[in-house]
């Protein structure tokens, strides 16, 4: 052991004498340089570069782990030129951000722990381009044993995902909404800005539709870090959790409860581990305080986005699609003539303005569910389709006056493959699969919905507009169904058309369904009476003795008003003539103090002129005393030389 002490035998002695100077107060003072240590001031700097940034973008600087090896407390500095630029640090144990003061990091004491803890910095280029530069970050501690990195050398490289697209107004308040599909534990970043700057945004991470992380801001939201894990190693107490709760959420939604009808707890809960076991990541970003507000010329060109993605193909039967839907939905399906509602009968639209990701996806597990036989003759049914409705390419653009969002996920560069982020198109999945799966087990069963709807169509809008009809005929309608329009478990009648609904490329016709008022119309009597003048004027005395019976709550209020106010000034007075009694009570204590202290001090001088005119006296006979018992020759003497003095 001595040997190694010996081979840095600097470094082991500050060492002891720091342990000794933080450990033992009575021993530090033997040493005269113990008060070095109080002003001793470590620091560590770590700095990445980061390339040329466009005007009017965001970027992730810098993104690593520290490890804390003690309790301590450590100040971060960032030197950036880039002004926009903000820190964050979040415990990788708890999952909170340390907080902060005016856009920065507050002085903290970091504790010591298991994760450490992650540092993120975000910046914003402005109007202008930010050119490429060195970023740096210093930390500043207490003591010796700052923070220390993960891993060896700070990386500055990571891949952005990114995706943009127009805001569409709904009635969920929704932006976005991504599903994330993860090989292996990564650490992202998550990011989301608006067009417009002052609309507030609500950003969260769900798994199974729990929401993990979220973060709430103004034009622009950022989640710092969030760890994706694989779907391995959820925690046994985060299954339990999630099995009941994902049963509710599914049976809260339409979906059809698949737990056993005969077994008990154990029973149902042995058969869901291969579904509860895996994660479903979905990033979402809400409009919070209906804050989003388009003007007319938005809300036209949202609206001819939202009518131009729309699907208006008749619905096809898909056989094959069966055998890939679960069995227990088949044998739920309701009878013939049903038509499914609303949320329902979503099909899949494809978007005319698809968002641009940096990192394309595959599309394979969109394509699983059609055969391969037909499935090139469906996409390019759907591009010919795409191209009549306008949409634009991938590469092109967004209109920068129209309202549009970007959302960006960031990882590490090794990371980029470890995740898959697409649009969340999961519950239109499954209400396809179903409906395919009802139609492969009834043929027809399509063409009886759009039976019943027609005649639930024609039935509201017989006089809804001005035009009509003569009697015996029914109005056209070239549309299957509105979104939001409820169905009718109707056989098909007479006037019903047998075959599928024409199909055109024009604008659909608004419905006007006419409204029931009863439920709001307020039923004072079982039976309607006239209104005569004796009826008149009950209503006009009893509405006259309210109007008197308020007046005179009125006027009582306000005279206890008077009476309080009154009081209050009373109060007032009491109040300041018990201080000025106060005032005299002290001045006149203070005036008997000063006249006994100078009474005092007049006995005083009295005293020292006694004493003085005393010792004056006995001066005066101590004198004369001297001058009688001296001899009459030696005053002689004293004189004589001065007559001689004078005479010469």
């Amino acid at each position: 052991m001595w040997a190694v002490v010996e081979s840095n035998a600097e470094k082991h002695a500050v060492s002891l004498l720091r342990y000794i100077f933080s450990n033992s107060e009575r021993s530090a003072k033997l040493y005269p340089c113990h008060g070095d240590e109080s002003t001793r001031v470590p620091f560590a700097d770590y700095s990445v570069t980061f390339p040329e940034q466009t005007s009017n973008s965001w970027f992730l600087v810098f993104r690593e782990v520290f490890l804390v090896p003690s309790d301590m407390l450590v100040v971060p500095k960032v030197y950036s030129p880039v002004p926009a630029c903000l820190l964050h640090v979040i415990n990788n144990d708890t999952g909170k951000e340390v907080p902060m003061i005016f856009q920065r990091v507050e002085p903290h004491v970091y504790k010591q722990n298991q994760g450490g803890y992650t540092f993120v910095a975000e910046a914003r280029s402005r109007d202008a381009p930010v050119p490429g530069g060195r970023w740096r970050i210093r930390l500043i501690g207490s003591r010796d044993g700052l923070p220390v990195l993960s891993r060896e050398a700070p990386l500055s490289n990571f891949s952005v995902k990114e995706f943009r697209d127009y805001y569409i107004p709904n009635d969920k308040d929704l932006i976005c909404r991504f599903s994330v599909r993860v090989t292996a534990d990564h650490v992202s970043t998550i990011q989301i800005q608006t067009s417009k700057p002052d609309v507030y945004i609500r950003l969260a991470v769900l798994d199974r539709e729990s929401e993990v992380a979220s973060s709430t801001g103004k034009g622009c939201a950022v989640i710092p870090v969030f760890r994706f894990s694989s779907s391995s190693d959820m925690p046994p107490d985060r299954v339990r959790e999630a099995g009941p709760e994902r049963l509710r959420r599914q049976s809260g939604r339409g979906q059809i409860d698949r737990r056993p009808q005969g077994g008990g707890a154990e029973g149902s809960t042995s058969q869901q581990p291969a579904e509860i076991l895996s994660h479903k990541y979905v990033i979402q970003a809400r409009v919070l305080h209906k804050s989003w507000a388009l003007d007319d010329s938005q809300k036209a060109f949202a609206l001819a986005l939202k009518d131009a993605g729309q699907e208006r193909h008749k619905r096809y039967a898909d056989p094959s699609a069966a055998a890939t839907f679960p069995r227990s939905f088949r044998s739920h399906a309701p009878a013939a003539g049903f038509a499914l509602p609303s949320e329902m009968s979503v099909e899949k639209q494809e978007d005319p303005v698809r968002p641009v990701s940096v990192d394309t996806q595959s599309t394979d597990s969109q394509k699983s569910a059609t055969p391969k036989s037909n499935r090139k003759a469906k996409e390019r049914e759907k591009e010919k389709s795409a191209a009549k409705l306008g949409s634009r390419p991938e590469t092109q653009s967004l209109d920068a006056s129209k309202p549009q969002w970007t959302l960006r996920v960031v990882c590490d560069q090794s990371d980029a493959d470890w995740a898959e982020v697409r649009k969340d198109t999961e519950r239109a999945d499954e209400i396809r699969a179903m409906q395919r799966a009802w139609e492969a087990a009834e043929p027809g069963r399509a063409i009886k919905a759009t039976q019943a709807r027609l005649q639930f169509i024609n039935k509201h809008l017989r006089g809804a507009s001005s035009d009509e009809p003569v009697d015996g005929e029914e109005p056209e309608v070239t549309v299957a169904a509105e979104e939001g329009v409820d169905t009718a478990a109707q056989p098909p009648g007479p006037d019903v058309p047998s075959s599928p609904v024409a199909q055109t490329d024009q604008p659909r016709p608004a419905i006007h369904i006419p409204m029931d008022f009863t439920p709001f119309i307020r039923k004072c009597k079982a039976e309607p009476s006239l209104k005569d003048d004796s009826m008149a004027e009950e209503q006009r005395r009893e509405k006259a003795e309210k109007i008197q019976g308020f007046r005179l709550i009125r006027d009582t209020i306000l005279e206890h008003r008077k009476q309080e106010l009154l009081s209050r000034t009373e109060l007032k007075k009491q109040q300041l003539e018990l201080y000025e009694g106060l005032q005299v009570a002290l001045d006149q204590r203070r005036r008997s103090i000063l006249q006994a202290r100078e009474v005092y001090w007049q006995r005083l001088l009295e005293a020292e002129l006694r004493k003085e005119e005393a010792e004056s006296v006995r001066e005066a006979a101590r004198q004369a005393e001297l001058e009688k018992n001296t001899p009459q020759s030696q005053v002689t003497n004293r004189k004589q030389p001065k007559s001689a003095g004078k005479k010469k």
